[in-house]
C-alpha cells in the first residue's frame, strides 16, 4: 500500500492515501483555460504526474519521452514516497538530476528484506543502487527470483510488471488490455502477463524464442527472394571452396612465418643477375678457345716437311748422271722445308699453351663467381624482399576474407536448410507445452474468468467475457467485446482485466498492494459505469487489503455521483488539483515535452 507522496519543493501538493478507494480530483477554475478546441481543460493539473512520481520513486527510467519528472525545472527536486514493503512502512526518495537518479535513499526498517541496502559508515545514510532496488522490489512485490535467475530475453522485470499496476493514458496503455505502451509487441508482454496470471513463464518464453526464430527464418527467406542464395552455389560447392581457401591461407601463413624480410634484397638480385651474365660470358669464351685448341692440336700433329723424291736414284735408273751442283741445290730445298715445319710447330705449341692458360684462367674466375652466386642464392632463399613480403601479406588477407565470406555463405545455406525444420519443431514443442500447462492450470483459469465476470457484470448488463487460451503465438488473453463499440467500453475492459490480474496475483501471496489508473481510464465512459467501476475496485481490492488510486476530472466524478446515485466524497484525497497557475501537483506551471498533463 502507498501511504503518501511528496517533494521537497514547498509548492508540491502532498497526497496522503488510505486503504480502499483513493480518488485524486482535478477541478476546473474560473479562469476558463481553453484547450485547442476552445473547451476548458485540466491538462495542467498534474493528474498523470501522480503516477509519474510513484513510478520514479519505484525506480522508473528518467526519460523526457516517458515522464514529466525528466523536466529540467524538476531536476534538483527530491521526491518521496512512503509505502509498505513486506508489511512494514518505508520511505524511499530519489532525485532526477543526472548523477543522483542512480541511487534511492531509504528510511525505515529494512532488516527483514531479502536484499540489504548500503549504509554509509560516515553519515549513516541508507541507500540502494537503482538496479539493486529494482531487484528487491521485483522479489517483494511479485515474488520474482533473484534477477540473475531470470532468463535473458524474457522481458520479465519489475518495470514491465509494475506498468500494469500504474497505467497512464499518454503511454497508450488503455488502447489494449495486454499492452502498457504503444507498439508493445507480443514478445514484450507474453512472459510478464503469463507470470502475473500464474502460468508457466518457461512455456511463454518458448514462444518468444519461436518468434525470434521465425524472424531469422524470414530474413533468410528474404535473402532467398533476392536471389542471394542462388548466387552462392550448392552447399557442397561452397564447402569445397572453403577447404581450398583454408589450404591456400595455411600455405601463405606458413611461408610468411618461416621467412623474413631481407634487407638490400634488390641489390642481391642485381648482383646475382650480373654474375649469371659473367658466367655465360666466360663459358662462351672457353667454348670458343676449346674449339680453337682442338684445331691447333690437330694442326701440330699433321705438321712435317714434305717428302722430296730421290732425284739421284731416278736419274741413275734412267742412265743419266746429274751434275754435283744440282744435287747440292736440291738438298738446300730439303733443309729449308724442315726449318719451316719446325718453326710452325714451335708457334703452334706456344699458341696451344696460351689457349690452355686462357681456358684455365676463365675456369678459375667462373668457379669463384659460381661460389659467390650460390652464396647470394642462399641469402635470397632465406627471406623475401619487403615488397614481396607485403604482396604475400595482402594475398593472405584476401584469401582469409574470401574464406570468411564463404563460411558466412555456408552458414546462410545451412540456416536456410535447417530453419524450416527448426521453427516447425520449436512451434510443435511450444504449442504442446502450452496446451499441457493450460490443462494443468484449468482451475486457475476458471478463477480468473470468474473474477473478470464479477467485475464486468457490475458494469454492464451484457458483460464481456475473458479467457486464457492456446494460440500459435502463445497464451492468448482474450476479451470478447460487447457489440457496443466505444472507447468507454474498451477502457472498462482494461479496468476489469487489471482488477482480475491484481486479484490473481494477490492470491499467490505477493503483489504491490495497489492498482493505479490516470483519468483517461474513464474517457468515453458513462457516469453510471464510472460510479460502478469505482465501487467495484473499492470492494474487490479491499477484499485483498489493497487500494485503488485513480485520478479523475471533477465533472466526471460529479456525473458518476449523479448517475450512479452514490457519494464518493469520503474517498477523495485532499488537496484537489486544478488547472490554476499554482493549482497543479507541483504548484507551478512549466513547459515539458509534448504533453502538458502534469506540467504544473
Amino acid at each position: 500500500m502507498i501511504h503518501e507522496i511528496w517533494s521537497d519543493r514547498p509548492t508540491f501538493k502532498r497526497l496522503r492515501f488510505h486503504s480502499g478507494l483513493n480518488i485524486v480530483v482535478a477541478t476546473k477554475t474560473s479562469s476558463k483555460m481553453s484547450d485547442s478546441m476552445g473547451r476548458r481543460s485540466r491538462n495542467g493539473a498534474g493528474k498523470s504526474s501522480v503516477i509519474d512520481v510513484v513510478r520514479f520513486v519505484l525506480g522508473g527510467e528518467v526519460r523526457r519521452d516517458q515522464t514529466v519528472i525528466a523536466a529540467a525545472p524538476l531536476a534538483a527536486d527530491t521526491f518521496f514516497m512512503t509505502f509498505d514493503i513486506l508489511g512494514k512502512a518505508v520511505t524511499a526518495s530519489r532525485t532526477p538530476a543526472r548523477g543522483k537518479s542512480g541511487r534511492i535513499q531509504i528510511q525505515g526498517a529494512h532488516e527483514h528484506w531479502p536484499i540489504q541496502p548500503d549504509i554509509d559508515e560516515k553519515t549513516g545514510e541508507i541507500s540502494m543502487a537503482r538496479s539493486t532496488w529494482l531487484d528487491l522490489l521485483g522479489q517483494v512485490f511479485f515474488g520474482f527470483p533473484d534477477s540473475r535467475r531470470i532468463p535473458s530475453g524474457s522481458r520479465l522485470s519489475f518495470l514491465s510488471c509494475i506498468a500494469y499496476f500504474s497505467r497512464r493514458g499518454r503511454d497508450g496503455a488503455f488502447a489494449d488490455w495486454r499492452r502498457t505502451f504503444d507498439r508493445q509487441g507480443a514478445a514484450d508482454y507474453i512472459v510478464p502477463l503469463s507470470f502475473l496470471f500464474g502460468l508457466d513463464t518457461d512455456v511463454a518464453l518458448k514462444f518468444v524464442q519461436l518468434a525470434e526464430a521465425q524472424r531469422r527464418d524470414n530474413d533468410v527467406r528474404k535473402a532467398l527472394h533476392q536471389e542471394v542464395l542462388s548466387a552462392l552455389g550448392s552447399k557442397g560447392q561452397v564447402r569445397n571452396a572453403i577447404v581450398k581457401a583454408d589450404r591456400s591461407a595455411d600455405r601463405l601463413r606458413a611461408r610468411l612465418e618461416s621467412t623474413s624480410v631481407v634487407d638490400f634484397y634488390g641489390e642481391f638480385e642485381r648482383e646475382a643477375a650480373n654474375l649469371d651474365a659473367r658466367v655465360r660470358e666466360l663459358n662462351d669464351g672457353n667454348y670458343i678457345d676449346s674449339q680453337y685448341l682442338h684445331d691447333l692440336e690437330e694442326a701440330i700433329g699433321s705438321e712435317r716437311a714434305p717428302e722430296l723424291p730421290d732425284l739421284a736414284r731416278l736419274y741413275a735408273e734412267a742412265g743419266i748422271v746429274l751434275p754435283g751442283v744440282t744435287l747440292q741445290r736440291y738438298a738446300d730445298v730439303q733443309r729449308f722445308h724442315e726449318v719451316v715445319v719446325s718453326n710452325r710447330a714451335e708457334h703452334l705449341s706456344a699458341e696451344i699453351a696460351a689457349t690452355r692458360e686462357r681456358i684455365a684462367e676463365r675456369t678459375r674466375e667462373r668457379d669463384a663467381i659460381v661460389d659467390r652466386h650460390d652464396e647470394i642464392l642462399e641469402i635470397l632463399k632465406s627471406g623475401l624482399s619487403r615488397g614481396h613480403y607485403a604482396r604475400l601479406e595482402r594475398e593472405l588477407a584476401e584469401v582469409l576474407a574470401e574464406a570468411a565470406q564463404l563460411k558466412k555463405n555456408y552458414e546462410l545455406i545451412e540456416r536456410f536448410e535447417n530453419s524450416q525444420v527448426d521453427v516447425k519443431t520449436m512451434r510443435i514443442d511450444a504449442e504442446r507445452a502450452l496446451r499441457a500447462d493450460l490443462s494443468e492450470r484449468e482451475e486457475l483459469i476458471r478463477q480468473a474468468v470468474a473474477i473478470f465476470q464479477e467485475a464486468s457484470s457490475a458494469l454492464y448488463s451484457e458483460p464481456a467475457e475473458f479467457d486464457i487460451a492456446a494460440d500459435a503465438t502463445g497464451p492468448r488473453f482474450d476479451i470478447s467485446k460487447p457489440d457496443i463499440g466505444s472507447i468507454g467500453v474498451r477502457n472498462m475492459q482494461v479496468f476489469c482485466f487489471d482488477i482480475t490480474m491484481a486479484l490473481m496475483l494477490a492470491r499467490r501471496g505477493s503483489w504491490p498492494g495497489f492498482l493505479m489508473h490516470d483519468s483517461h481510464i474513464f474517457d468515453g465512459v458513462d457516469g453510471r459505469q464510472i460510479g460502478a467501476a469505482l465501487r467495484v475496485a473499492e470492494r474487490m481490492l479491499s477484499a485483498i487489503d489493497g487500494q485503488y488510486i485513480v485520478t479523475i476530472n471533477s465533472d466526471d466524478l460529479e456525473k458518476a455521483a449523479r448517475e450512479y446515485g452514490d457519494d464518493f466524497a469520503k474517498s477523495i484525497v485532499p488537496p484537489e488539483l486544478s488547472d490554476a497557475e499554482e493549482g497543479g501537483l507541483f504548484g507551478f506551471r512549466f513547459e515539458h515535452w509534448k504533453d502538458q498533463d502534469g506540467s504544473s
